[in-house]
């Protein structure tokens, strides 16, 4: 697995998660 693929699925995934978490707190 090449790292910049790795790295770049990593912030996406991070990314996703920090979107859910906003999302929940404004609820």
């Amino acid at each position: 697995m090449r790292l910049r693929t790795y790295l770049a699925t990593t912030r996406r995934v991070l990314a996703q998660l920090a979107a859910d978490h906003r999302t929940v707190g404004l609820i």
